[in-house]
């Protein structure tokens, strides 16, 4: 079965004799947080960010900026085990994710059960970043070329990779470089 059979079969005659007969310009898709939605022959697939204003922190409610506060307590804590290295490290890579910015690392968050290293992705998916642009995926993405679920994603998340041989691991870097 076709797009042109599950889609184009509901939509009228009009706009199939206008989508297949007057407009036949091929458009590339790109993904880019910066660019339009179409630009030029260019069709941005970036969903958009969930928040789109944006405001000095101290213009926020006493009450929004102390849990912010409190959020960051938390991941110096927590998820940096009070390293300040780590901490600004953590800060700045989620802050250029958070931008749209391409990171040559990932957050690998380790230690027990229970401590609280899948908040701060959920925390990312559900207020900051929003649910188009983050993803739970499973290892397979990592090990085939089949990773297109990954496409206009910002973050994807990981919960129990399962350990991988050296193998795997290089055609894991070697996929995602292409």
């Amino acid at each position: 079965m076709t797009i042109k059979d599950v889609y184009f079969s509901k939509m009228s005659d009009e706009i199939n004799f206008w989508f297949f007969r007057e407009n036949t310009k091929l458009y590339e898709t790109i993904i880019d947080v910066n660019k339009p939605r179409i630009d030029g022959n260019k069709i941005n697939l970036f969903p958009g960010f969930l928040h789109t204003t944006i405001k000095p922190f101290n213009q926020y409610s006493k009450k929004t900026q102390e849990r912010v506060q409190l959020f960051l307590s938390y991941i110096r804590e927590v998820l940096c085990s009070s390293n300040e290295e780590h901490y600004k490290y953590f800060l700045k890579w989620t802050a250029d994710m958070c931008k749209g910015y391409k990171n040559d690392s990932c957050l690998y968050l380790k230690g027990p059960e229970g401590i609280g290293k899948s908040t701060f992705p959920d925390f990312l998916s559900e207020y900051v970043l929003g649910y188009k642009m983050t993803c739970p995926a499973s290892s397979d993405v990592l090990l085939y070329r089949f990773n297109k679920s990954l496409c206009a994603m910002i973050l994807a998340v990981f919960e129990e990779l399962p350990t991988f041989s050296e193998r795997e691991w290089s055609g894991a870097t070697h996929n995602s470089r292409k």
